[in-house]
């Protein structure tokens, strides 16, 4: 899979990876950049339940587009 987010078609799902709630407050600048430069897609779990998600600003503008 490229590793560049303008080279990934818009077809190909983006990775998915889940993250405590610690983990992603600890590595904030980390998440942002994975998610913006590398299209994944950060779902943020605390006490077992997933409560939110971190996406890239492109993966934002489309979500806002279907709605």
């Amino acid at each position: 899979m490229p590793n560049n987010r303008s080279e990934r078609k818009a077809s190909e799902p983006s990775t998915v990876v889940e993250v405590s709630a610690q983990q992603a407050r600890d590595n904030l600048a980390e998440m942002l950049n994975r998610a913006e430069y590398g299209g994944e897609r950060i779902r943020i779990v605390r006490h077992g339940k997933a409560v939110a998600a971190l996406i890239g600003l492109a993966d934002f503008a489309r979500l806002n587009e279907a709605a």
